[in-house]
């Protein structure tokens, strides 16, 4: 599973992502989210997302934060969320 959308709401525990598909709660994803503000006002950064669908809903999904982490970003024009599966954990 793989895709893109738009983060509606975030918190420290959560993201809710507006997306015209059914996910199925329980998938694990990695979330890679345009980050609006530049490290030093001009280098890009996404932060990356590790979780799990916590509940799905019309148009959206939210994700249950278990870790994340920011990088440095590619220029983008749009503020978006790509994401994809995660293999399953074991453990």
């Amino acid at each position: 599973m793989a895709g893109v959308g738009r983060v509606s709401n975030m918190s420290s525990s959560g993201v809710l992502i507006t997306y015209p598909h059914d996910v199925i709660p329980g998938t694990p994803l990695e979330l890679s989210i345009e980050w609006p503000t530049r490290l030093d006002g001009r280098i890009p950064l996404q932060l990356i997302v590790i979780g799990t669908v916590a509940r799905c809903g019309l148009f959206s999904f939210a994700v249950g934060i278990e870790r994340h982490y920011f990088r440095i970003a590619a220029k983008s024009a749009l503020p978006t969320v790509q994401f994809m599966r995660q293999a399953s954990h074991h453990g």
